[in-house]
């Protein structure tokens, strides 16, 4: 402690102290009751506000139970009314009273902006064009597209998994539950058809077939995209009703960018906590050190377009049945971007060159420190790997691949077994409905602990979660094989080639 200076007066250096530290306190205490209010608005939570998940992880981690159905217990009207409640965060303009001088000088690259049209999608559609949902079933009725869930479609770079009848999807997702979240996310849509042409939309988006990509969504009642970022972007909406969460670039959301929840998943399992526990973030949001909390977010419906800046993390939810078309510029504009485009295409040492670059100017982005840690891994630097990512949770707990990530360093180049299996219990403990956690957790009990049962049972929860995963099945077949199991062998074996061949025929697609 220091000492306080010869002659100075005790008194008043005290009371001055406590009035600030009281003046904190108190400013603290409001923006906490502030945070606070808005989760009856925006968070999708059970009646009594705590997860009806039955899970339970034993101190060792080899045992678990789970409830199979791991649905929440809201019913699906309940659930759509629910993500529906949002306090519209972003800029709604109408399109006949935006110049393009004003567009350019406030919103690009800078802020989300939503459009509104007079007509709705009549405004920028070409009359009589085949956009309703019967009309695109009875003239794309036999056409194929690619769908996948939403971390699926962020994890492979924009495309799905699964190919499907476009005609029966459509039947599929007009008459599904809630539990239907396949999503079309489709490039090829628009290569191989005339659609195109049906398209008018206006001069400030500058849509050209030559510097735009342009995207068919397609999905049903809770179906969307995990968080993810890219260049410039549009999104217009033909029909039905998306909920929008939106970070600025510097921060990534908390729970991290990659494939570790879905949208749904993500506000119930990390926003909600964070916000719940806010007195320790609203302090870190003051020292600058935490990721940001509160995202931009809004409710786009059926004839408003919302245009994406360049570099903005973006996760989305659709409400109900929804079709929309996507407009995004093939490369990015800033120099930024650029460098996250390239961080993602280059070798590891180039890339981890990259990444110290972006981390001067975003010393708290816990997308790129993580990217640099699986650099490092790759140079086989794993101490420093191991630094980065502890860096990472240390900025957001709830970061779920740097958690698995980290582990698997610690038990595969440290054998520090005890720091692995915490890290994949939490790992459970955070999001139990996700597929590569049971994975990794059951690769470390069978070829660390050896517990090839557990194991097993770890890695067919696995499969039940993520059907179409073929590593999955390999490490399953691995499993089984390291145990001496020929007829688990054989069926793991049957499910490989399978899947190697739809890898093939998607490959091609």
């Amino acid at each position: 402690m220091r000492e306080r200076p010869t002659g100075q007066p005790p008194m008043h250096g005290n009371r001055n102290a406590a009035l600030l530290q009281t003046i904190k306190s108190a400013v603290i205490s409001v923006l906490c009751l502030l945070l606070l209010a808005n989760i009856a608005v925006h968070f999708l939570v059970s009646p009594s506000g705590k997860s009806n998940l039955n899970q339970t992880v034993a101190a060792n981690g080899a045992k678990f139970t789970a409830n199979e159905s791991q649905k929440s217990s809201l019913t699906s009207s309940q659930q759509s009314k629910a993500l529906s409640k949002s306090n519209c965060g972003i800029d709604r303009r109408w399109a006949k009273n935006l110049s393009l001088e004003e567009f350019r000088s406030t919103y690009r690259l800078k802020r989300p902006l939503l459009l509104q049209f007079e007509r709705g999608a009549a405004d920028w559609l070409v009359r009589d064009s085949a956009w309703s949902l019967d009309r695109l079933a009875g003239q794309f009725g036999s056409y194929d597209a690619l769908a996948g869930r939403p971390v699926q479609i962020v994890q492979n770079g924009g495309r799905g998994q699964e190919r499907v009848n476009f005609g029966r999807f459509l039947g599929d997702i007009r008459n599904a539950s809630a539990g239907e979240k396949r999503y079309i996310f489709s490039r090829e849509f628009f290569q191989s058809t005339h659609m195109d042409s049906t398209l008018k939309f206006p001069s400030i988006m500058a849509y050209n077939s030559r510097d735009h990509d342009l995207f068919l969504f397609l999905g049903g009642n809770n179906s969307g995209v995990s968080f993810h970022r890219h260049a410039d972007a549009w999104n217009a909406v033909v029909s039905g009703r998306k909920r929008w969460f939106l970070y600025p670039g510097d921060r990534a959301p908390p729970g991290g960018v990659h494939h570790a929840f879905e949208p749904a998943d993500w506000l119930a399992r990390v926003r909600v906590p964070m916000l719940t526990n806010a007195q320790q973030k609203v302090a870190a949001l003051i020292d600058g050190s935490a990721a940001a909390v509160e995202p931009l977010e809004c409710v786009q419906v059926a004839g408003e377009i919302l245009y994406i800046p360049e570099g903005f993390y973006h996760a989305t939810i659709n409400l109900e049945p929804t079709l929309a078309i996507g407009i995004q510029n093939v490369k990015p504009l800033g120099a930024t971007e650029t460098a996250f485009y390239e961080l993602n295409a280059k070798p590891p040492t180039e890339a981890d060159a990259i990444a110290s670059k972006i981390l001067k100017s975003m010393p708290y982005n816990t997308e790129v420190l993580h990217k640099q840690a699986i650099s490092r891994k790759r140079q086989e630097k794993f101490q420093e790997a191991e630094k980065l990512l502890e860096r990472a949770l240390s900025l957001d707990s709830s970061f779920l691949v740097a958690m698995l990530d980290l582990a698997e360093i610690k038990w595969k180049y440290f054998s520090k077994i005890k720091e692995a299996q915490a890290l994949y219990t939490k790992a459970l403990e955070l999001n139990p409905n996700l597929w590569e956690v049971y994975g990794k957790y059951g690769e470390f009990l069978a070829y660390q602990t050896g517990e090839l049962e557990t194991a097993v049972e770890m890695v067919e929860k696995a499969t039940q979660l993520q059907s179409n995963e073929l590593v999955l099945w390999q490490l399953l077949r691995s499993i089984h094989d390291f145990a001496g199991n020929e007829t688990a062998v054989s069926a793991a074996d049957v499910m490989i080639d399978k899947l190697s061949v739809i890898d093939d025929q998607l490959y091609d697609f």
